[in-house]
């Protein structure tokens, strides 16, 4: 097909013994064009036509029911049209509703085509250099993409109707706006409802304005950055930002830093803020308490002698067991406590190094949190016993076991029942026992590369 177009196309262009042949070639393109156009919008079968187009004769180029065919599979199309074609309105109407940037090869100046085109992307503007001051086009465009507010005659970037279109699609387009706009209190506080972040583009008169700064910090707490520095320290702001973002700490008035109420509210949103508390809170016990209650490893932020404070890292590694990692190095060499923290979680286990070999603190440890096998020894994840309390608690703790325990059917059966994917990590002769298979619903007795990818994918911690 494709190829007796290239040739019907080249003998078009290059027809020369008659008059007749030459009219034959012009037809038998025109159908071959429409015919290929007609009842297809494969991308690759329409941008042959489309280069089979750009090399027609202007015969064909001509042609409005060839072009008009063609624009509606692909409005680019427009490019290759004869000059006349690309001032006929409905041939610029068909390819802009089908794709704007064909305005872009329009030689018409057409309002109705222009609206079509900036409805489907307000950046169609570009190219109606005739109707950057229209109204109405302006306001479509803008009200589809805000920042086609770039495209806008200056006279209209100090509409105010047009700015509140283009802000209330995008915040951001308030940076596009003429000085007057920015200055105007219901303008910024349009944009900084849809985009916090506008309130950088606010002129500093109105970035005092505590109204407008609620409203931008309750949809991103970053934008206190922005505030006046008076608004910075008010409470009500600040505790509105902090809620919304932890780390939006990091921009507020220093004293605020200090204040309890404050930082509490931003570690609950995202314990890491607790990191930005000043020094006197995080010497305070009670206040420390409190943090490692909501984030276990906000204990890495607080001073040293807590760190070291018993019952401050137990409640830390309640909250995250991975929290021990923080603790002083002398709690860690600790047995009795280390026995106590790995029986709150397992997980602690990693960071008592020393005592991977101690059978009662592994035994804890796997006891409360399987996988805690991972960090025992080498020699105690061949203990049997240590084994079976792990699994028994948590089936993949099974993928730490040696190769004789993955053998071992008790060991393997105990781990199917509390996870049945566990099975994957069993030797490959379990893997086909009926019996271990029904325990863990494997439908079939053989598994399927899936069914290992499943089994031996690690959950998130």
């Amino acid at each position: 097909m494709w190829r007796l177009l290239v040739v019907v196309v080249i003998g078009v262009v290059y027809a020369q013994k008659s008059e007749i042949a030459y009219a034959e070639a012009i037809d038998q393109a025109k159908e071959l064009l429409k015919n290929a156009v007609g009842g297809t919008t494969a991308p690759t079968v329409i941008g042959k036509v489309v280069e089979a187009l750009e090399e027609a004769a202007l015969a064909v180029r001509t042609d409005k029911s060839v072009v008009l065919a063609l624009v509606q599979k692909d409005g680019r199309a427009l490019r290759y049209a004869s000059s006349d074609l690309k001032n006929d309105k409905e041939v610029v109407l068909a390819a802009v509703r089908h794709d704007w940037r064909a305005l872009e090869y329009a030689e018409i100046e057409d309002k109705e085509a222009c609206l079509a085109a900036v409805r489907l992307d307000g950046w169609a503007l570009r190219y109606a250099h005739n109707f950057r001051e229209d109204k109405e086009v302006v306001i479509a465009a803008v009200s589809q993409r805000g920042n086609a507010l770039r495209y806008v005659a200056n006279a209209l970037r100090k509409d105010k109707e047009v700015a509140l279109a283009a802000v209330a699609r995008d915040g951001y387009a308030l940076a596009l706006a003429d000085y007057s706009i920015k200055v105007d209190r219901d303008v910024v506080l349009a944009a900084v409802t849809q985009n916090g972040w506008a309130l950088l583009y606010a002129d500093p008169s109105v970035r005092r304005d505590k109204e407008v700064v609620l409203a931008a910090v309750r949809q991103n707490g970053w934008a206190v950055w922005h505030a006046s520095d008076e608004l910075k320290n008010d409470k009500d702001v600040v505790m509105a930002a902090v809620s919304q973002n932890g780390l939006a700490l990091t921009k507020v008035g220093v004293d605020q830093r200090k204040d309890r109420e404050v930082v509490t509210a931003a570690g609950t949103q995202n314990g890491r803020a607790f990191g930005f508390a000043r020094p006197t809170l995080q010497s305070d016990k009670n206040f420390v308490l409190t943090a490692v209650r909501l984030y276990g490893r906000a204990l890495q932020y607080a001073a040293g002698f807590l760190r070291h404070d018993k019952e401050v890292v137990l409640a830390a590694v309640r909250q995250n067991g991975r929290a021990f990692e923080f603790a002083y190095d002398a709690l860690k060499k600790d047995r009795d406590f280390v026995l106590e923290v790995v029986e709150a979680s397992g997980w602690a286990l990693e960071f008592a190094p020393g005592f991977s070999n101690d059978k009662d603190v592994v035994l804890a440890a796997v006891r409360r949190n399987g996988e805690a096998l991972e960090h025992a020894s080498a020699e105690l994840r061949k203990d049997r016993e240590v084994v079976l309390a792990a699994v028994s608690q948590n089936g993949r703790a099974l993928e730490f076991a040696p190769a004789n325990l993955k053998e071992d059917k008790t060991v393997v059966l105990a781990a199917v029942r509390q996870f049945g994917p566990a099975l994957g990590f069993a030797s490959a002769a379990l893997q086909t026992d009926h019996a271990i298979r029904r325990v863990g619903n494997w439908p079939s007795p053989h598994l399927h590369p899936s069914e290992v990818e499943v089994a031996t994918k690690k959950p998130a911690t």
